[in-house]
């Protein structure tokens, strides 16, 4: 029960947010909040592109000050026009993470995951961006379904695409020993 009300003062008006849907990473902010559900406005969308259908499913991200959360919905209204709105129903399920002190990255660093097969090449790759890296490890957000085959516990490969003029990145002393191999 905390972790729902943690959701409801988080999906605030002017709370940011990222939206997934048909393949597309889209950027929201929360407009408002009701009892069925809560409204989202999405900047920048390509009216060409698949328009919102009512009661397809998004995937949805939420961040502020006290955390992040994570969960799928489905759309209620679609409101077209840019900015396009959605009313959105509240989850049923979501995933809640407070927030622990870690190094911001300011910049989205595009990755590429990299499941390696059976005889250690290359395998399937999904693209993303970072989010966060903190204690438990690096945040990283996939567009679309593209995580959705990948299993916790699983070891993948990592592609940082880290702009020129960047330092050789490695990772801060804490994070080699939470995650250093046995």
């Amino acid at each position: 029960m905390e972790a729902r009300h943690e959701l409801i003062r988080m999906l605030v008006p002017g709370c940011r947010a990222i939206l997934a849907y048909a393949g597309r990473t889209l950027p929201a902010i929360i407009c408002s909040a009701y009892d069925a559900g809560f409204r989202v406005q999405i900047h920048a969308v390509d009216v060409s592109e698949r328009p919102f259908a009512v009661g397809e499913r998004v995937a949805f991200l939420a961040q502020n000050d006290r955390g992040l959360a994570f969960f799928d919905t489905r759309i209620l209204t679609s409101y077209a026009g840019n900015p396009a709105c959605l009313d959105l129903e509240w989850p049923s399920r979501f995933e809640w993470r407070p927030r622990r002190e870690h190094t911001r990255i300011q910049e989205r660093i595009p990755v590429t995951v990299i499941e390696p097969t059976r005889h250690g090449q290359p395998g399937p790759s999904r693209s993303g961006h970072t989010l966060d890296i903190s204690v438990s490890g690096i945040q990283l957000f996939l567009a679309g379904d593209a995580g959705k085959n990948l299993e916790p516990g699983r070891q993948v490969d990592l592609l940082l695409g880290l702009p020129d003029g960047w330092p050789p990145w490695r990772p801060p002393r804490w994070w080699c020993e939470r995650w250093r191999q046995p």
